[in-house]
């Protein structure tokens, strides 16, 4: 475990509990489901490949900033990428992260109908079982 602060956390008392191994593992798991390569991400965040590869193994631990904009590339909760996952549940949590990003950003009409084709596809689902 290891702990991060930043300026402005430390202005505000806060300290963040990081583990990089956990942290590391998660993000090479977004980012091959994704489809995407080291190199892709490091010029997209303007940070070095080696440098990604090095927080993916945890052997290095990000910058706040970084941690931060790594999560915000996969639009995942940090807090998420933080968390121990198991390979079957941490797929799931990551999706179901994403979903909500993406319902999030939509219109209410555009919502209650991604709501109410849920609601068929789950009751179509149901009637063929």
């Amino acid at each position: 475990m290891n702990i991060m602060i930043d300026s402005e956390s430390r202005k505000r008392g806060r300290i963040i509990i990081f583990d990089s191994q956990i942290f590391g593992k998660n993000l090479r798991a977004l980012r091959k489901q994704d489809g995407f390569r080291l190199i892709d991400i490091a010029v997209f965040l303007n940070i070095h490949e080696t440098y990604l590869g090095q927080i993916e193994r945890g052997t290095l631990i990000p910058s706040v900033d970084t941690a931060i904009a790594l999560a915000n590339y996969f639009e995942m909760d940090f807090k998420t990428l933080l968390s121990p996952l198991s390979q079957e549940y941490g797929n799931t949590v990551f999706l179901r992260q994403k979903i909500f990003n993406i319902i999030w950003k939509l219109s209410p009409n555009e919502k209650k109908f991604i709501y109410k084709s849920l609601l068929l596809w789950i009751y179509d689902e149901a009637s063929h079982k």
